[in-house]
């Protein structure tokens, strides 16, 4: 039962930090960040944010970007979720393979945009 306590809470995580990503956080143009998992420990203080980024060049960058701004997330997120206590957020570039299935997903988005443009 605490597993799935624990999967519900690294959805929503993903979910809502994903919305305050997109409004809150400027990346360099051309660049696309996606949080592809979130890894809550078993006590709900920290949690492992994954994120994707694309095209690769701009890893470096963006995890810089959202390192520099993770207590404004944090203190958002904060605000954001109906929880006693909200983990503490660390940030960290995924390499597994939700990786690459996102990239997939982009690449097909750019090919549909370039088919009807």
């Amino acid at each position: 039962m605490a597993e799935n306590r624990i999967a519900k809470i690294d959805e929503l995580i993903r979910q809502e930090l994903g919305k305050i990503l997109i409004k809150e956080v400027e990346f360099p143009l051309g660049t696309i960040v996606t949080i592809t998992r979130v890894k809550t420990d078993g006590d709900v203080r920290h949690a492992i944010i994954y994120m994707a980024v694309y095209p690769d060049g701009h890893r470096g960058s963006a995890l810089k970007i959202v390192t520099k701004k993770a207590s404004r997330l944090q203190h958002l997120l904060n605000r954001t979720l109906a929880m006693q206590h909200v983990p503490r957020l660390r940030f960290v570039l995924d390499t597994g393979e939700s990786v690459f299935s996102a990239e997939e997903e982009v690449e097909e988005i750019f090919r549909k945009l370039q088919k009807e443009s």
